[in-house]
Parts: structure tokens; sequence; C-alpha cells
């Protein structure tokens, strides 16, 4: 969710995310698709240390 709002405020102009320059929320929406993918290829390690722990 957060990827999408940093691209349409990207989109919109930039005009609720401070930003240091004109692509940072571009920077910003890649950088939260990048820890969305790496978590779900960990899912499965994850949810095994879950199950011991449960």
């Amino acid at each position: 969710m957060q990827a999408v709002r940093f691209l349409i405020d990207y989109l919109d102009g930039d005009i609720y995310y401070k930003v240091k320059d004109p692509e940072h929320n571009l920077v910003r929406t890649r950088a939260q698709l990048k820890l969305t993918r790496d978590g779900e290829e960990k899912m499965d390690k994850l949810r095994a240390i879950i199950q011991k722990l449960s």
C-alpha cells in the first residue's frame, strides 16, 4: 500500500510527501516494491520460524 501512495504522490506532482529531488517518490516506490518481493520470497522461511515458536 505504501508503494502505491508514493507512486500516486509522484504522479500527482509530489504534493503530499516531502522530496529531495524530482524522482524521490519514484525511488521510494521501487524500494517498497523490492521490500515486498523480498518478504514474499522469504515467506516460507518466516512461516517455519513462527511454527516453531508456536
